[in-house]
């Protein structure tokens, strides 16, 4: 599951390809939460997070490498 607790459509967009795999959740968290945007494994681990803060591009990026280690490449069933 990706928490976006920052309300960004970028971190929705870099998850959009992987379909049942990843479960996308926007939710309104307190001003400046952190993690902005948690990446949870299904044992409840978070596999990679980021802070409201940063850089957006660079954190995008990052989550875009951060999903294909744990769910492989966009769109590929089965993975």
């Amino acid at each position: 599951m990706l928490l976006d607790l920052a309300g960004d459509a970028g971190v929705a967009a870099v998850a959009d390809g992987y379909g049942e795999r990843v479960r996308v959740v926007t939710a309104a968290g307190p001003a400046g939460a952190a993690p902005a945007a948690p990446l949870v494994r299904p044992d409840g681990c978070t596999a990679w997070a980021v802070d409201a803060d940063g850089d957006r591009e660079r954190a995008l990026r990052e989550l875009a490498g951060a999903l294909t280690r744990w769910f492989g490449s966009p769109g590929a069933a089965g993975s």
